[in-house]
């Protein structure tokens, strides 16, 4: 009985043993499999290309874009409130249709202005990344329909899906869709 311990006790120690030099030598490893790397998204373009976009889109990328007798001016074409709010309050056309650095300073105050008050308006902050009338929300996509045909313009389409048209016939859906895609946690970052 004493050999019959002895050599299953040998089994389990030499059992042990070819175990452990296994796990040192790799032995018992599975080959590795290439693991693939999935591609990342990009990150959403931010401020200054949501600028760009919106400069394209009212003037054409013009600094100097005014229709005779209008009261929207310049490369993004703010209105006397926005340029007010902006920074630009008394400038004459004659300096700002020259001013890049003015006018790129206003929109960006401006839009930013509208960004704050979007977040602080419950209705407004609620829709962000939901989906709303069929369309994904996100805080660009307002900040440009809010740009084009003011708050009350936004509030109606937040509320009832109605949209609103501009002075020129622009639907303020359909000339915002384009923006949806920003991210203008830069310029929320910048002015707070």
């Amino acid at each position: 009985m004493k050999n019959s311990h002895l050599v299953v006790l040998a089994l389990i120690a030499l059992a042990f043993f070819l175990r452990a030099k296994r796990r040192r030598t790799g032995a018992t490893k599975l080959p590795s499999k290439k693991v693939e790397k999935l591609p990342q998204p990009k990150p959403a373009p931010g401020w200054t290309a949501y600028r760009e976009q919106l400069a394209q889109k009212e003037s054409s990328g013009k600094y100097d874009a005014r229709r005779a007798g209008s009261r929207y001016w310049g490369r993004y074409q703010l209105g006397p409130n926005a340029r007010k709010v902006g920074g630009a309050a008394g400038v004459k056309w004659a300096k700002y249709k020259t001013d890049h650095a003015l006018q790129d300073a206003a929109v960006k105050k401006w839009s930013a202005r509208l960004l704050s008050e979007i977040k602080a308006n419950p209705t407004l902050s609620a829709a962000i990344g939901k989906t709303l009338h069929g369309q994904k929300v996100t805080a660009a996509l307002l900040v440009a329909m809010d740009h084009l045909t003011g708050r009350a313009a936004l509030m109606k389409w937040a509320r009832t899906g109605k949209t609103t048209k501009d002075g020129n016939g622009i639907e303020n859906l359909s000339y915002a869709q384009p923006f949806a895609k920003f991210d203008l946690s830069d310029l929320e970052r910048a002015t707070t």
